[in-house]
């Protein structure tokens, strides 16, 4: 990894220098694209300043939080804990990494639980319906990827020995991970069975993997690392992989049933479409520091830890609306049908507002 990086096991290291906040610095949403009011049209009659149901504008909900001065206030679920920029959500709980531990909090929040502790060194996070999976890369490279119950307990090791393991992602009774090994043409992505067993590599001859996405057909990840240079699809079992998308140093990777979506902050950084297959890339929005990305089919997300925001823009592009501003160092992000969730490690605050 170079200056550049937003690799999340080497965030927790900036949130340990942070003091305790309750939502960051300005931590608010605004629902208007662009920071532009549309002003009252006589669709309704609301107070627009603090009307959560018509924050900013007509009909533009703020959920169960507070409207403040036309925006939306985000709900702090996590304060205080050094995190390490990862997480992922089920249905009812959010699942995130702190420096040492494996943690979940209610989607509402409440109490944060410990699901495995005494861990160093953690990276990336996923999860199925009982358990989640994790990748820990220490400083000389090689580590484990492993995993835990959701309802807590002792972490197990799934694939031991790995050569700088990354991104993780998990479907069909398979958990995926990325390794980047040296720099050279031996980065890879292998898979696992959930319940273990011997690692299989899916592809291989990569540069720099990070970040992947997994859904019922094909793996897609970012050969972010070492200057990696492209975007690659992959059938879930080993076979011919074919790059999707070519543009310097990819990073961020999410799914939908037609298209993926990747950030990338080379040449000057940017949040891009393509379709699942290959085809024209279509740049949906300029974002220096454009790292994890989400979309819901509707929209696409993604944080910016130079902007210190997480914003949306429409599939197919268009307006791109900040969802969250004011941020200490916004990393890992992620979606439901209501709601956006972030981890901010320069304020060590997971937020979660209305999308």
């Amino acid at each position: 990894m170079d200056g550049t990086t937003v690799k999340h096991g080497d965030a927790g290291a900036d949130a340990r220098t942070s003091g305790r906040r309750d939502a960051g610095v300005d931590a608010t949403t605004s629902p208007t694209e662009g920071g532009v009011d549309a002003g009252r049209d006589g669709a309704c009659d609301a107070a627009f300043s603090s009307d959560p149901h018509n924050c900013g504008g007509c009909a533009r909900s703020c959920g169960a939080e507070d409207c403040v001065d036309a925006s939306c206030s985000p709900r702090v679920l996590v304060s205080g804990l050094p995190l390490n920029g990862a997480l992922a959500i089920d249905s009812e709980n959010v699942y995130f990494l702190a420096t040492t531990a494996v943690d979940s909090v209610p989607l509402d929040g409440g109490t944060v639980r410990e699901l495995a502790t005494g861990l160093a060194d953690l990276n990336y996070i996923a999860v199925d319906s009982t358990q989640a999976y994790f990748s820990v890369e220490p400083a000389s490279g090689t580590g484990p990827v492993m995993g835990v119950a959701l309802t807590g307990g002792a972490a197990f090791t799934l694939a031991p020995s790995r050569e700088q393991p990354n991104g993780v992602a998990v479907a069909g009774g398979k958990v995926y991970w990325a390794e980047q090994w040296d720099g050279s043409v031996n980065g890879a992505v292998l898979s696992v069975p959930v319940g273990g067993g011997p690692p299989e590599v899916v592809v291989s001859g990569e540069v720099g993997p990070e970040q992947l996405a997994v859904d019922s057909v094909n793996v897609y990840f970012a050969n972010w690392d070492w200057g990696g240079t492209t975007v690659v699809q992959s059938p879930e079992s080993p076979g011919a992989a074919q790059t999707v998308a070519t543009l310097h140093r990819p990073l961020g990777v999410a799914i939908d049933s037609s298209n993926v979506y990747f950030s990338s902050i080379g040449d000057g950084g940017t949040v891009n479409q393509v379709q699942k297959g290959g085809g024209a890339v279509l740049i949906l929005a300029a974002s220096p520091a454009a790292g994890t990305i989400a979309s819901d089919g509707t929209n696409v997300y993604w944080s910016d830890f130079v902007l210190k925001t997480v914003q949306k823009v429409p599939v197919g592009g268009g307006s791109v609306v900040t969802v969250l501003s004011g941020l200490g160092k916004p990393l890992g992000i992620a979606v439901d049908g209501t709601s956006l969730y972030c981890v901010d490690v320069g304020s060590e605050t997971i937020l979660r507002v209305n999308k």
